[in-house]
């Protein structure tokens, strides 16, 4: 017999005794505990009391791709990544989640903290895209690397 909670069976259970699964539209602090290509990543969160670990992809950019055939996107790519695990890894953020993907990937926001001292924060994507890692990306049809507007 298969229990949730130690009462009754999941047949006995009523939809107004269960929480909906759903990150959309919440921003949870959360520890970035893995970096799995240049927009993508895994968090550690708290759900409900529940430590839970989801794959989100960065919202608002388009990366180098690391399978491409093109050495100069594969090696940009890689410095993504790099550069990425340097700022991100094992540190904690405040994460907004938006909606999924049609993978299952939630899309996320995040803000680091600025180097100034006036407090402030910048999105990661920006920090991506003034570093030629990534593109403003806002659906369509993505650009081939040779149409980059690389320096």
């Amino acid at each position: 017999m298969m229990t949730g909670s130690g009462e009754g069976t999941l047949t006995d259970i009523k939809l107004d005794n269960t929480v909906e699964f759903t990150l959309s539209d919440k921003k949870m602090i959360s520890r970035i505990t893995e970096v799995i290509d240049s927009n993508t990543i895994k968090v550690v969160c708290s759900f409900h009391g529940v430590y839970i670990w989801v794959i989100c992809k960065l919202d608002g950019i388009c990366c180098a791709n690391s399978k491409s055939e093109i050495q100069e996107e594969i090696d940009l790519s890689t410095e993504c990544v790099l550069f990425l695990k340097s700022i991100l890894i094992e540190r904690e953020f405040e994460i907004k989640f938006n909606s999924m993907d049609r993978f299952g990937k939630y899309i996320v926001e995040i803000d680091i903290q600025n180097e100034s001292k006036d407090g402030g924060t910048t999105a990661i994507k920006d920090i991506l895209i003034e570093k030629n890692y990534a593109y403003e990306y806002k659906g369509g049809k993505k650009l081939q690397f040779n149409q980059w507007n690389l320096p």
